[in-house]
């Protein structure tokens, strides 16, 4: 508490030779405090002193997709197939999927083994709320070609029949394939 200024803690103050209650501190020697207006209580700025508070609880659902590709051994670029359409052979999408087995690959069959293994113990922390197996066919075609008495060859691939050159034969892009 802060001394009143202007009866000097007395509560009291002299005015025209009378000794009368301090009108500033209502006679106890002490100033109101200008915060809480002598209540000793201050208001709160976010409910503006009506007691209702709202809150809530956030809760941050993070969708994760574990995507896995396999392809077929090939020394063509897998980065380049990846990226290309091709046509569904197999699709299964369920809230689990088994692994594919009914193809005469079996390099596909173990991969694909593997993939459901691995989601299914590789994760702990997340739940599966479903999964989705693709099995597509892309063609490539080899094309055997002679470039100033060079054979070479370069692939055709996808549906929307892109090409691939290991190794172009000219410094320049001028060609079309149509």
């Amino acid at each position: 508490m802060k001394q009143c200024t202007w009866c000097k803690g007395r509560g009291r103050r002299t005015e025209f030779d009378r000794n009368e209650t301090c009108t500033s501190c209502n006679g106890s020697g002490y100033d109101r405090c200008n915060w809480c207006s002598g209540t000793g209580q201050v208001k709160c700025k976010t409910c503006d002193g009506k007691g209702n508070l709202k809150a809530f609880v956030e809760l941050t659902v993070t969708w994760i997709n574990h995507a896995e590709n396999y392809i077929s051994e090939t020394s063509f670029p897998k980065e380049l197939i990846l990226n290309v359409q091709g046509q569904v052979a197999y699709q299964e999408e369920n809230p689990r999927v088994f692994p594919i087995n009914h193809v005469n690959d079996g390099a596909l069959c173990h991969a694909s083994n593997q993939y459901v293994q691995k989601h299914k113990t590789g994760f702990p922390n997340e739940r599966i709320l479903k999964q989705r197996q693709i099995l597509r066919v892309i063609p490539i075609g080899c094309v055997k070609y002679e470039w100033k008495d060079k054979l070479d060859e370069c692939f055709v691939y996808g549906y929307e029949h892109k090409v691939y050159f290991k190794d172009y034969p000219q410094k320049c892009c001028c060609c079309t394939i149509l």
